[in-house]
């Protein structure tokens, strides 16, 4: 709206100093020469602002990834949109990557993210028992989302270890969550005298010839 007015203005106050309108296809057809000449990014990132205007995939406060990076919306601008990553660096967006890219906006509807830990215990270990205490630690982290609820599974032997994975949703306070949680199994599994172990990675070579 605010760019409608704009224009509407400035045909106005071209109309009232004088102007002649009909020579506007004039200028349209000198911006389009231009346009053909290396001004296709500038058009293509002012269009895709007024997408992102009237469609709002993306809106200011959002958390959303674009090519490998991630970060909250601060700025949602004509050309160009600003991220704030996490290490608090801000990333300038061209609009068109937000259009023609493939974005992930973990706010767009209701934002939650599912975390995936994996635990590795001694060949003695009782599934059984470490099931329950990856369970009961998780559900004693506060910011863990209860609805999905958290939930263990055993993946069985893999690299002379088992093979557990733990899947949790968060909402909010994401590192911090997933430093808890972390702490909270790390603890209750010591707690329970099950032993860790660190899987044992193999490379084999050919042999020259």
């Amino acid at each position: 709206f605010y760019y409608i007015l704009v224009v509407a203005g400035f045909m106005l106050a071209l109309a009232y100093i004088g102007f002649n309108l009909s020579n506007l296809g004039l200028l349209a057809g000198a911006l389009g020469f231009g346009i053909g000449f290396g001004l296709q990014n500038l058009i293509g990132n002012f269009i895709a602002g007024l997408i992102l205007a009237f469609e709002r995939p993306v809106t200011v406060g959002d958390r959303i990834s674009v090519e490998g990076l991630e970060g909250y919306v601060i700025k949602v601008g004509i050309r160009t949109s600003v991220i704030r990553q996490y290490d608090g660096s801000q990333l300038i967006v061209p609009n068109a990557d937000l259009i023609t890219q493939k974005v992930t906006n973990w706010s767009l509807s209701n934002f939650k993210k599912r975390y995936i830990i994996t635990v590795h215990t001694h060949l003695s270990s009782n599934p059984d028992t470490v099931l329950k205490v990856i369970n009961d630690a998780v559900r004693k982290v506060d910011g863990v989302m209860p609805d999905p609820a958290p939930d263990t599974y055993f993946h069985g032997i893999v690299e002379r270890s088992l093979e557990f994975a733990l899947y949790y949703w968060v909402s909010d306070n994401l590192f911090t969550v997933q430093s808890n949680v972390n702490l909270e199994i790390q603890k209750a599994l010591k707690e329970a005298n099950i032993v860790l172990v660190i899987p044992l990675q193999v490379n084999l070579e050919k042999p020259s010839t």
